[in-house]
């Protein structure tokens, strides 16, 4: 699965009641089906309820990786379904669902507060984002959690946008997590 960081493993990106995001660096890199590489930095988002999951896995189908983050594998895969709580923190066993994804060099919200963003960057970014959430659009979704802490640069510098799990398709009530529409068994 994934080996964490030594200072401090329990410490995560990013928590919510529901979800957590940890970082982390891939124990089994491999390639996909075009032949690429994929990263051994990754981020695991861990998500309690089998809801959540679903829809972040389920919004993401047909969509293009150069807008929306790809998952390189899920809790689910053939191999890694047995594994998967046992190779987690401890912290963190509760979770039962979860996607590993390349790893962001900085969300826009580090960007803004920490480095001197220049008109021709702004530029490029807000351009990155318009095509991400037209191709959203063209798909019939709508992403439904946009803000700074949920567009990302890549390693590249390529901006794109992640966090999947409230998206909608158009014309769907937005605003409320998919957890929230289910019982509390999910």
């Amino acid at each position: 699965l994934a080996s964490f960081r030594r200072e401090n493993p329990a410490k995560p990106e990013h928590a919510t009641d529901t979800s957590v995001v940890l970082r982390g660096t891939d124990k089994f890199p491999s390639f996909d089906k075009d032949g690429k590489k994929h990263p051994r930095d990754v981020v695991l988002k861990l998500m309690k309820h089998k809801t959540q999951f679903d829809n972040e896995i389920g919004q993401r189908q047909g969509l293009d990786h150069e807008f929306i983050l790809k998952v390189i594998y899920t809790s689910t895969d053939d191999g890694l379904a047995s594994k998967w709580v046992s190779e987690l923190p401890p912290a963190y066993r509760g979770f039962e669902f979860g996607i590993v994804m390349p790893a962001a060099e900085r969300n826009l919200m580090d960007v803004l507060l920490k480095e001197r963003v220049g008109l021709a960057l702004a530029k490029t970014m807000f351009a990155s984002f318009a095509h991400a959430l037209g191709h959203l659009h063209e798909q019939g979704l709508i992403q439904g959690d946009f803000k700074p802490s949920n567009a990302v640069r890549m390693p590249d510098g390529t901006w794109i946008l992640i966090d999947m799990d409230a998206a909608v398709r158009i014309g769907e009530p937005i605003g409320v997590k998919v957890l929230c529409k289910t019982s509390a068994t999910s």
